[in-house]
């Protein structure tokens, strides 16, 4: 079975047989078709459901920095017209939610180019229709843009891709390990010549995984990890992409 995440906070179950088996350029089903989604609401998040998730917890991030941990056992039983999995402010949504273990640590990126480091046990695990803790603090006219896990910084890179088609790796270890609810640290020097971050993922040190990066107008990049150069956390980093037009 299939969890299904959406931006206004809730949360379907699906079997994978319910959903259509079809050719690799078919265009699918929408959505709507599969689950009672309501004006407005989109799936932000799709996860896994099975025995090795059981005993650990699912870590939540909204776009405005608030974040919330909650038992896996908790999803067991969703019914078809959906439940809560997070009550959310006025204009917030959700967006990303990982699984996590002991030991943890938690990264959160901005589209300003700020980003925290905190442990998951900073966080106390709630029900599911809880309103979650701040994680970051976001100024005005930023907003989150990507979360991610890890359970091992030491051996780990994060990666951010700025909108003009610039990116860079740099090590965890040069964010500071923080208490959450703080407004973070620098991840990237952005300018006009790299727009807003848009995303970031972390790396593990033995990655042997390639990169996709695929603009709004459909162009295509693919690359191996080990060609992103790694660079000090305030730097501009270097063109991924070269964006046409």
């Amino acid at each position: 079975e299939l969890l299904f995440f959406t931006n206004l906070g809730r949360v379907f179950k699906l079997p994978v047989y319910e959903l259509p088996q079809t050719a690799r350029t078919a265009k699918g089903m929408a959505v709507v078709n599969l689950l009672q989604l309501i004006e407005n609401e989109m799936v932000t998040a799709i996860l896994p459901t099975g025995e090795k998730m059981f005993g650990s917890n699912l870590f939540m991030c909204t776009t405005k920095g608030t974040v919330k941990k909650t038992k896996v056992e908790d999803f067991a039983n969703v019914r078809k017209s959906g439940l809560i999995a997070i009550k959310l402010r006025e204009g917030d949504h959700l967006n990303w939610i990982k699984q996590v273990g002991a030991k943890y640590e938690v990264i959160i990126v901005t589209k300003e180019g700020k980003s925290i480091r905190f442990k998951e046990e900073d966080v106390s695990a709630t029900g599911r229709a809880s309103m979650g803790v701040r994680g970051i603090r976001v100024k005005n006219g930023d907003e989150v843009v990507d979360m991610d896990v890890t359970k091992d910084a030491a051996k780990s890179d994060l990666l951010v891709i700025m909108e003009n088609g610039l990116g860079k790796s740099s090590p965890i270890t040069q964010y500071r390990l923080q208490t959450r609810g703080g407004s973070g640290v620098k991840t990237a020097n952005i300018t006009t010549k790299t727009g807003k971050i848009v995303g970031a993922k972390i790396i593990e040190e033995d990655s042997t995984s390639d990169l996709i990066i695929i603009s709004k107008q459909g162009q295509v990049i693919r690359m191996n990890m080990k060609a992103i150069p790694t660079q000090g956390r305030t730097t501009q980093g270097v063109y991924l992409m070269r964006m046409n037009g």
